[in-house]
């Protein structure tokens, strides 16, 4: 059984756990849909900010070529990112005027004539697309493992005691009963929703 963990902190404070999202987090969302209705509908990232912004994605570590059509199916792991700098960044990013040097490993699965249904995608956010959206992947709510956040929680000293509250299964919890049971399930998944405090 998973650790549900909800922890309220400062809207700073939801920036100090973005390194879980850079390390790949659970989203449970429906599936089968292109990877603009995926990211737009249903994980709210803005339309303008979509097209504007993200410029490289990896899916089933696979670059993908037309970001309106790629299909997220149930178990995708999905890796997005703005542009990356040189010639790897130019020739991963979407409708690259060379990705023609990797057309054996572009991915190719199209979502048409497919009916959306719930599932699970890993979802990996990079760089601008990260700082800029990954607050609000977090806010809605992630499936983490816990030996990532007991990573975090040695890299950022203090990182549970600094939050606001802390409930496990709707419980108030200490930061240190948190760490102890996050400690005693290393291997475990924690169902994360991190919120923040005005």
């Amino acid at each position: 059984m998973a650790l549900v963990l909800d922890i309220e902190t400062s809207e700073s404070g939801v920036m100090e756990y973005l390194d879980l999202v850079e390390r790949g987090v659970g989203v449970a969302a429906m599936v089968d849909l292109s990877l603009y209705d995926f990211m737009t509908m249903e994980l709210g990232m803005d339309d303008d900010y979509f097209t504007t912004n993200v410029k490289t994605a990896f899916m089933d570590g696979k670059p993908a070529d037309d970001l309106k059509t790629a299909l997220v199916g149930d178990g995708c792991r999905l890796a997005l990112a703005a542009a990356m700098p040189g010639a790897f960044g130019m020739i991963m990013r979407a409708d690259s005027p060379i990705g023609a040097m990797r057309s054996s490993i572009t991915y190719d699965k199209c979502a048409s004539g497919v009916c959306a249904k719930p599932g699970t995608v890993t979802l990996l956010l990079f760089n601008l697309v990260l700082r800029d959206f990954g607050p609000k992947v977090l806010k809605r709510g992630v499936m983490a493992p816990a030996k990532n956040l007991l990573r975090l929680m040695e890299k950022r000293e203090g990182l549970l005691e600094r939050a606001a509250g802390l409930e496990v299964h709707g419980q108030q919890r200490s930061a240190g009963e948190v760490k102890s049971m996050l400690e005693n399930e290393p291997e475990g998944v924690v169902e994360l929703t991190i919120t923040s405090t005005a």
